[in-house]
């Protein structure tokens, strides 16, 4: 993802936005750490140690994960500590380490799973309209009226 941006991505996404008529400037972003692949209450030593555990997961994963014999579970991520004490799940995927403690996983797991199924990193992009060059984490809500009558230099959170 950083090569991407780094050698033709942030060029080839400018002239998207420009195409498209938008008053938005891509102005980079951050780079975080790699997506967790599964998290468990105990440990894994083999494929055959998934089969008959209950997983909160979806998606692709979910199809995957139930062809190896896996029950999988789909709940909303703020229910997973829960269901983890409550033993309604054995394991999961919600997103990165840190989005992961930030919802106490660590409360109710003892193992974390990388591996290379996972993206090796996301980009967080950062956008600017284009009258004030300031810049804002999200992009959707930069270049609206609102955020253009601001005066240069002032933080404010729409």
């Amino acid at each position: 993802m950083v090569m991407w941006h780094t050698i033709e991505g942030d060029k080839f996404l400018q002239d998207m936005i420009d195409k498209g008529g938008y008053n938005v400037q891509f102005i980079g972003g951050i780079v975080t750490v790699p997506e967790m692949f599964l998290f468990m209450k105990s440990p894994l030593k083999s494929l055959a140690d998934l089969r008959g555990k209950k997983i909160r997961t979806a998606g692709d994963d979910g199809v995957c994960f139930s062809k190896m014999g896996v029950s999988v579970v789909f709940m909303n991520s703020a229910d997973v500590v829960d269901a983890l004490l409550k033993g309604i799940i054995d394991g999961g995927q919600l997103s990165s380490p840190a989005m992961d403690y930030s919802l106490l996983t660590y409360e109710a797991i003892k193992y974390n799973y990388l591996g290379p199924v996972r993206q090796p990193c996301e980009c967080c992009p950062s956008w600017s309209t284009r009258r004030s060059g300031r810049h804002c984490p999200t992009a959707s809500r930069c270049c609206s009226p609102r955020w253009a009558r601001e005066p240069l230099g002032t933080t404010t959170s729409i």
